[in-house]
């Protein structure tokens, strides 16, 4: 008989299957009883619950079925172990005139009683893989609970370490930490998702998919970023150490939230989401050069439109760009339309002559030391645990309520030793840099995107109102057809203001300024300034026909 031989190991540190233990069977079988061994397939951390026609080497010899005529295994679960599996793998051998063959117990495949056995052992299989499976679940919920690694996707900024005596744990990656916190600083200063992506391609850094792959001793998809990939990492709770099961925040056995150390600080992170929150007006992939920078008095920011016109009254095409409120597109402000040339050259002059001869300086910050955000934490939790009680979903009866008890009890003392604890607030210092902000404006030429962002990092803003007169105003100047009457345009009033950081106008000295620099003690101080100019918003548009 023409025997194929056929070997399986869902783990290779299985010694007691081992593919050398299956294959020896087979072959001893095969000499003993004169057969013809015509090949042993071997399909390696290959799960039995995978069925045998999805096996990667048995699965291309079952669509071969005239080259063999039986099947041996060394033991029958080796085959399969699921039920259904293994009757439609049954079934197929019947039509195919084939037979099956387990050396332990030995079976003969062909007598009724034959086949009872095999559906018996096969279902006591399926139950143990099953079983098995319980297992895999129950410890890799009590690995998370304690806060260890249970395997699985590694977030973008961690690695996996290993800890005395066993375990893996999830901590901040020496390399790949530094560049979350890049990414972060790139979006906070104004950068897209497109932006950020395409500046992790050109600087040949593995996407996060690929260093999951490589760190696991696969080859890279070499795939490259993806501006939906960086929106993901960067709206990812594991930033703050933030860890969640099926969609819910994972808790230890007091209902504690378990938390991994976080790549950047808790403020940092709420300041990015409400940035992203505040952008989710979709992407320009060529901002308005004074994106953030210019604002209306009315609150609102300006942002740039532009239009072409072509005809025979203007000859050939051009290009009309100029900035407009936001609140006009809902009605709330009158303001009028700003040529985009003319604001944008004052703005940059504007900024250098303030602030031009000024160092730049870097802000750094310091984390604060105290207990705050674990007394946070530890009010969540009984918050979370009373919750539970009183809705009576867990912790009933005699039993539930001692628990409960214990566990309350254990969250008040934990509470009451950090509020014992000394604190102190964090704060930000500020180191020189040796370059002051007309350099470093210099070096930016050419880069529009980067001058924003320095006015930006600057506290720089730009208050713009332009609003039309009753009157009659100047002629136009645009060409008309014979005989057609010229109408006049409108006259207007235009007023800038502008607002800086306050530390940085005190360093620049800008009371001796003869510019209309306001610096604000607070926000109110700003809005009372901005209110004269919102009363003129406020006024009826006039009609200069």
């Amino acid at each position: 008989m023409r025997l194929l031989g056929a070997v399986r190991l869902s783990d290779l540190t299985d010694e007691s299957t081992s593919p050398e233990r299956q294959n020896g069977k087979i072959t001893s079988f095969a000499q003993l009883g004169n057969h013809e061994l015509v090949y042993v397939a071997e399909d390696l951390d290959v799960s039995g619950a995978v069925s045998p026609f999805d096996r990667p080497d048995l699965g291309q010899w079952l669509d071969r079925p005239d080259d063999w005529d039986g099947i041996v295994v060394a033991r029958l679960d080796r085959l399969t172990r699921s039920p259904f599996d293994f009757l439609i793998f049954w079934r197929w051998l019947e039509e195919h005139g084939k037979t099956l063959i387990s050396l332990d117990p030995q079976l003969d495949f062909s007598t009724p009683f034959g086949r009872l056995v095999a559906q018996i052992l096969v279902m006591f299989a399926e139950f143990e893989r099953q079983m098995i499976a319980d297992r895999v679940r129950e410890a890799y919920y009590h690995l998370r609970q304690a806060g260890q690694f249970p395997g699985g996707s590694v977030p973008f900024g961690y690695m996996p370490i290993r800890l005395v005596p066993k375990g893996w744990r999830l901590v901040p990656d020496p390399e790949l930490a530094p560049i979350v916190e890049e990414m972060v600083n790139r979006y906070l200063d104004g950068q897209s998702y497109h932006q950020i992506s395409r500046w992790l391609n050109e600087s040949g850094i593995p996407a996060s998919r690929d260093t999951q792959r490589r760190r696991s001793g696969r080859a890279g998809l070499d795939k490259g970023w993806s501006p939906a990939t960086v929106a993901k990492i960067l709206t990812s709770p594991s930033l703050i150490g933030r860890t969640s099961s099926k969609g819910q925040p994972l808790r230890d056995s007091d209902g504690m939230l378990v938390m991994l150390d976080p790549l950047i600080p808790v403020e940092r992170w709420e300041r990015l989401q409400a940035a992203i929150e505040e952008r989710k007006y979709g992407r320009r992939e060529h901002p308005s050069l004074l994106l953030r920078v210019a604002f209306c008095a009315c609150g609102e920011a300006l942002y740039m439109a532009s239009h072409n016109k072509v005809g025979e009254m203007t000859p050939g095409r051009r290009q009309f760009r100029y900035y407009l409120c936001q609140g006009r597109r809902k009605g709330d402000c009158q303001a009028g339309r700003i040529p985009a040339d003319a604001l944008e050259e004052w703005t940059w002059a504007t900024f250098v002559t303030l602030v031009g001869e000024t160092e730049i300086l870097e802000p750094v910050h310091i984390p604060a030391v105290d207990q705050s955000a674990e007394l946070a934490a530890v009010e969540e939790a009984m918050t979370y645990l009373e919750d539970q009680y009183v809705g009576g979903q867990v912790y009933q009866g005699a039993g539930g309520a001692a628990r409960f008890s214990n566990m309350m009890a254990r969250l008040q003392e934990r509470r009451d030793r950090l509020a014992a604890m000394p604190s102190s607030p964090a704060r930000t210092e500020y180191r020189p840099t040796g370059r002051t902000f007309a350099e470093r404006w210099a070096e930016l030429d050419g880069d529009p995107e980067g001058r924003r962002q320095l006015m930006i990092s600057a506290g720089y803003k730009v208050w713009v109102v332009r609003k039309s007169l009753p009157g009659q105003g100047r002629q136009s100047r645009r060409v008309l057809p014979p005989g057609q009457p010229r109408r006049p345009s409108r006259p207007f009033t235009e007023v800038r203001l502008v607002s800086l950081d306050p530390d940085l106008a005190r360093r620049a000295a800008l009371a001796a300024a003869d510019l209309p620099v306001h610096v604000p003690a607070d926000g109110e101080e700003l809005q009372a300034v901005l209110e004269p100019l919102r009363q003129l918003l406020r006024q009826p548009q006039h009609d200069s026909r």
